[in-house]
């Protein structure tokens, strides 16, 4: 895999005691090459096999405490969070299909017929794709995002009140998930 504009981080070695079950063989042979990475300046995050950094672990998203499956109805216990973007809206394998989990709200929508698809479309027009104009501002304005961190928008950008503007900064992974699961069980969009 060459090297995509905007690389802030590759994940580290996989080595070969990493447990890969259930992990389909298209994404666990693109994790053998680069064990995930952050691309376009914090755009999306492309998660990797292990358990280390927690902020990057595939398991910790699809089978661990922060399981999507676990809070969103539409998520599948078998859906695979391979990546999210730099809002924690997530990116899912489902059978080969990518579908993207729209965190505030809680709904899933299917944005490519399988994984090649999705990554072709992410590097030929990443700005459309992951609609990266808000970090682009973000950047504009002297921000950084860094590796483990996701921005933070308030209020969330489908509320009436984001009508009138937002607030956007950088909080830690698990914190942005949180009030993620938080505001969609709040819609009525979680499993809880």
């Amino acid at each position: 895999m060459e090297s995509i504009d905007g690389t802030i981080y590759e994940g580290p070695d996989a080595g070969d005691g990493v447990d890969r079950e259930g992990i389909p063989d298209v994404l666990a042979a693109l994790l053998m090459v680069r064990n995930g990475l952050i691309a376009f300046h914090g755009g999306l995050h492309i998660r990797g096999i292990g358990a280390v950094p927690e902020w990057h672990s595939i398991e910790e998203v699809w089978r661990g405490e922060h399981a999507l499956h676990k809070v969103y109805v539409e998520v599948l216990e078998t859906d695979i969070p391979f990546a999210q973007d730099c809002f924690g809206d997530q990116y899912l394998l489902r059978d080969e299909a990518v579908v993207k989990l729209m965190a505030e709200m809680g709904y899933v929508e299917q944005i490519a017929e399988n994984l090649g698809e999705f990554l072709a479309a992410v590097v030929e027009d990443p700005r459309e794709m992951l609609e990266l104009e808000p970090l682009e501002i973000f950047r504009e304005d002297g921000g950084e995002l860094e590796p483990g961190m996701l921005l933070q928008v308030y209020p969330p950008f489908c509320s009436d009140e984001a009508e009138e503007g937002v607030t956007i900064s950088a909080i830690p992974t698990f914190a942005r998930l949180e009030f993620l699961f938080d505001y969609s069980r709040s819609l009525g969009a979680s499993a809880d």
